[in-house]
């Protein structure tokens, strides 16, 4: 029984590695294409545009729903895979406070450089299947788009799943 959890942590950690080693692969090729593939050569506005066109379309349609009468600019909020930080831009105009995570070191740093502007943004890279690096935060709300489509084990999907139902808030 030892042995075969071992081999299954041992291939669980592999996925992982080469989650990690594509998307920083990705992100030194064409970060921005990779995030949103529809366009090779994004320029700042039309990336962040797109952005924003994400959380119009899925997250400013049900604001009752997701902001449960409290004022968006008091929120925190996670978003997971935040690449670029594309969408993170969006939710930081929004809400009040957005913790980001993402696997890839490179997009990491992407995003930190092209959201340096913004105070109430905190962004790190995590082991791409918890939030062990935001420690004991407490959020609102989660989000996630275009995602969880590139993650091939159910295993990871269940620990984020499980994760943030450790870091909502009770109701969130």
């Amino acid at each position: 029984m030892n042995n075969q959890r071992s081999d299954e942590n041992d291939r669980l950690s592999g996925q992982l590695r080469k989650m990690t080693h594509d998307w920083d692969s990705r992100a030194r090729e064409n970060a921005r294409h990779y995030v949103n593939t529809a366009s090779d050569s994004w320029s700042d506005e039309e990336f962040y545009a797109s952005g924003a066109q994400t959380v119009g379309a899925f997250i400013l349609t049900d604001m009752t729903n997701i902001c449960q009468g409290m004022d968006p600019g008091a929120m925190k909020v996670l978003e997971i895979g935040c690449g670029a930080g594309r969408v993170t831009r969006a939710l930081a105009s929004l809400f009040g406070q957005v913790y980001a995570v993402d696997i890839s070191g490179e997009m990491v740093t992407l995003a930190i450089a092209a959201l340096s502007d913004l105070c109430n943004c905190r962004i790190v890279q995590n082991n791409g299947m918890d939030l062990a690096p935001l420690g004991q935060i407490q959020v609102d709300f989660a989000f996630s788009t275009i995602v969880f489509q590139h993650i091939r084990s159910r295993e990871v999907i269940d620990s984020y799943v499980r994760e943030v139902h450790r870091v909502l808030r009770p109701g969130g």
